[in-house]
């Protein structure tokens, strides 16, 4: 699929805050890429979306040249590609809001 065919979004993007990761596993790279399969799905529960084919990607956790562990996260169907955006919509909405200033100067008080 050519990216060139997806529509660019027009709003301007936030920074999002640094989150320094740290392998849980580092000898152990499908140990690793268990533990943050498992993390991103419970994150995903809590807003109710479950990707069935989460999980390692296999080949990218056992080769022994280098080390470079990858998720797979699949293909969904359309409800749950539709929740998955509007979840990331609605947090982002959230946090752009959270970012402007305040148009209440202290009045009312």
């Amino acid at each position: 699929m050519n990216s060139d065919n997806h529509l660019t979004h027009t709003r301007t993007e936030h920074a999002l805050p640094a989150v320094p990761f740290v392998c849980p596993f580092p000898d152990n790279p499908l140990a690793s890429a268990l533990a943050v399969s498992d993390e991103l799905s419970a994150a995903l529960a809590r807003h109710g979306i479950t990707l069935p084919s989460l999980g390692p990607d296999l080949a990218s956790c056992t080769t022994a040249v280098v080390h470079r562990p990858l998720l797979e996260l699949g293909r969904v169907n359309l409800p749950t590609a539709h929740r998955l955006t509007a979840v990331l919509t609605e947090v982002a909405d959230v946090r752009e809001a959270a970012s402007r200033p305040s148009t209440d100067s202290g009045r009312g008080r």
